[in-house]
C-alpha cells in the first residue's frame, strides 16, 4: 500500500490553559491560550477564535502551542468556553472565561 507522505495532516487541538480566566464585559483583555495542535500556521486560526459567541482578535501566534487574543465586547456577564478553529475543526476549552462587570 502506498501512502502519500507529502500530505498535510491536521488534528483537533487541545487547550491546556487559558490566562486570565476573566475580564471586563467591555472587552480588551489579552487572553493567552496554551495547548497543542492549535493550527499549523497563523492563517489557520485567524478569525476562528472566540469566547462563547464573542470574537477574540488574534494578536500573537506561536505555531500550534500558544495564541494570544484580545477579547471583544460582551453583551453582559457570561461564562463561556474558548473556541479555536483550524483546518481539522474546532477545539473547545475545558475551562471557561468569565466576562464580569467592573
Amino acid at each position: 500500500m502506498y501512502l502519500n507522505h507529502l500530505s498535510t495532516n491536521y488534528y483537533n487541538g487541545i487547550c491546556f490553559q487559558i490566562k486570565p480566566l476573566s475580564g471586563p464585559i467591555e472587552g480588551g483583555t489579552l487572553v493567552t491560550i496554551e495547548g497543542s495542535n492549535l493550527g499549523l500556521k497563523e492563517e489557520d486560526v485567524r478569525g476562528k477564535i472566540s469566547i462563547g459567541n464573542t470574537p477574540c482578535e488574534l494578536i500573537q501566534y506561536e505555531v500550534s502551542v500558544r495564541i494570544v487574543c484580545r477579547t471583544g465586547r460582551s453583551d453582559g456577564e457570561t461564562v463561556a468556553p474558548v473556541f479555536v478553529g483550524n483546518e481539522a475543526g474546532t477545539t473547545e476549552s475545558a475551562v471557561h472565561f468569565t466576562y464580569k462587570v467592573r
